[in-house]
This record gives C-alpha cells, sequence and structure tokens, in this order.
C-alpha cells in the first residue's frame, strides 16, 4: 500500500489480505500526516493478525515508494505485487512502480472522495506526474 490518504487505502489492502488474495501486506511507512492509519499499524504490528512488512521510502514521494518497493521485491523474491493506491493515482504510481521491478505489478484503487475541484486538482497532478515519469524514468528495471 502506498502511503498517504490512509484512511481511505488502508481497509481495501487489509481486505486484499483478509480475503487471501495478497499474503502479505507491505505498508509505505511515512510519518506523514495523511498516513496517520497506516503508520499506526506499523508502529503496532500487532494489532494485525497477518505477515506484515513496513518499509520506508529513502523520499516521501511516489518515486521514493517506486525505488523502496522495486528493492523490497528482489529482496522478497516476490514475482508479482498487488499495490494499493487511490483512483487518481493509480496510472502515475504504476509507470514509475513497473520501471523499478520486473515483477508483474497490478494495480488496485481505492475510491477517494473528493468534490469536483478536488478531482480537478488531482487530473492537473496526476497528469503533469505521469509526463514527468516517463520523461525522467526513476530507475532502471532489472532484466
Amino acid at each position: 500500500m502506498l502511503g498517504g490518504a490512509s484512511a481511505e487505502r488502508l481497509p481495501v489492502a487489509r481486505d486484499l489480505v483478509e480475503a487471501g488474495v495478497a499474503p502479505v501486506l507491505a505498508i509505505s511507512h511515512t510519518h506523514s500526516a495523511g498516513n496517520v492509519q497506516a503508520d499506526g499499524v506499523c508502529e503496532y504490528p500487532g494489532v494485525i493478525p497477518f505477515t506484515l512488512v513496513c518499509f520506508q521510502p529513502a523520499s516521501l514521494d511516489t518515486r521514493g515508494e517506486a525505488a523502496a518497493i522495486g528493492k523490497l521485491v528482489s529482496e522478497k523474491g516476490w514475482h508479482s505485487i498487488i499495490v494499493v493506491t487511490s483512483r487518481y493515482h493509480a496510472s502515475r504510481a504504476k509507470a514509475l512502480i513497473t520501471q523499478c521491478t520486473t515483477a508483474d505489478v497490478q494495480m488496485v484503487v481505492s475510491e477517494p472522495d473528493l468534490s469536483p475541484f478536488g478531482w480537478l486538482r488531482r487530473f492537473v497532478v496526476e497528469s503533469g506526474g505521469l509526463i514527468d515519469a516517463n520523461l525522467r524514468p526513476e530507475c532502471a528495471a532489472a532484466d
């Protein structure tokens, strides 16, 4: 699960593990205001009854998370991952993450509660970010 909007994303990620779709819950642990619920799970791992991996990206953005996920996938020997993020963020996140791993990357989205202006703002930000992700790749995926 990517960091930020954890009140929205964490229930979706937990549901995937509880349903047996994913054997491990990996959470970006960012110590940021939007990640309070997820950070709480990482700080008190006994509150969940399944395998938990918390990772701290070097930079608190999607690029840092993509690099951290690539490293985690390599260390754990995973061949496929499910990444949970908000609907507006999925395209850019997948572009960056697939630059950092050759594992099969499946995106699962949570549904944010945004106003029309909030959706417009996210569209502008994410469109610019997607262009940037393609012009400036984060890392070279292993062959």
